[in-house]
């Protein structure tokens, strides 16, 4: 909090600011500074709230008199407290959607917040207002007077895990996508030999010129040099089966 006259002071939201706690380390004073949203997400909302001292005598004896030096620093503790609660009853859609309005909401619920009292809930659940209680004006003296939103971020860890797990689920469906292309090209391939095969019939040279494309087929994916014994319709040689060279085949021999 920072004073602008002897009347009017401003206070940052989060009450942690990096320029006052210069040696805390980066990922601590987030942690410090992040708020959870009513759908569970991690962001950082920056605010200012101007507060105006009045001067009316009983203003006066309640913030100077009856608050200590050392005591008034919990006004700012308060106040962060009391934006911190309203803004992780929203979604973050929401408070990203709202941006021009959620000062004045924020500065409405700090003002109908009364300490000690009974929360009014409207049909929905949500606090309404508060019966009976002091609120943080009446017991400061103060009057809420501005609730400026200035910058929404998140964290610098969570953008950093959000980039991260974009890369991993792209190079998922990169793969994916290779996968599933090979195989729609292999169920291609298929149904192409299954058509050529039934236009074969029982001629017996395009029964064996058909075999022996199979096998090159068969033998290009296979790996080792050598695929064993396979068995062949209508005998590539004498006998029922032959033993296959991958080199053999592939050079025409």
């Amino acid at each position: 909090m920072y004073v602008v006259s002897h009347q009017q002071e401003i206070q940052n939201f989060p009450l942690t600011q990096g320029e006052n706690n210069a040696n805390i380390p980066q990922i601590e004073l987030e942690k410090l500074q992040s708020i959870i949203t009513a759908d569970g997400q991690i962001m950082i909302q920056e605010m200012s709230i101007t507060i105006y001292k009045k001067a009316d005598p009983t203003a006066v004896e309640r913030y100077y008199i009856q608050h200590q030096e050392g005591d008034r620093q919990n006004l700012a503790i308060n106040l962060d407290g009391l934006v911190r609660t309203y803004l992780q009853t929203k979604t973050k859609a929401y408070i990203e959607s709202h941006q021009p309005q959620i000062g004045q909401e924020v500065r409405d619920y700090i003002k109908s917040f009364r300490a000690g009292g009974e929360p009014i809930m409207d049909n929905e659940g949500h606090i309404a207002g508060f019966k009976g209680g002091i609120s943080l004006e009446e017991e400061w003296g103060v009057d809420i007077a501005d609730v400026t939103p200035r910058r929404l971020t998140l964290p610098s860890t969570v953008a950093g895990a959000q980039v991260e797990a974009q890369q991993i689920i792209k190079a998922a469906q990169t793969q994916y996508d290779s996968a599933q292309n090979e195989a729609d090209r292999r169920e291609s391939k298929l149904r192409s030999m299954e058509k050529l095969s039934e236009a074969v019939g029982s001629n017996n040279d395009a029964a064996n010129y058909l075999t022996s494309q199979i096998l090159n087929d068969l033998l290009e994916q296979t790996p080792s040099k050598n695929i064993g014994r396979i068995t062949v319709l209508n005998g590539l040689s004498g006998s029922d089966q032959a033993i296959i060279s991958r080199q053999g085949v592939l050079l025409g021999k």
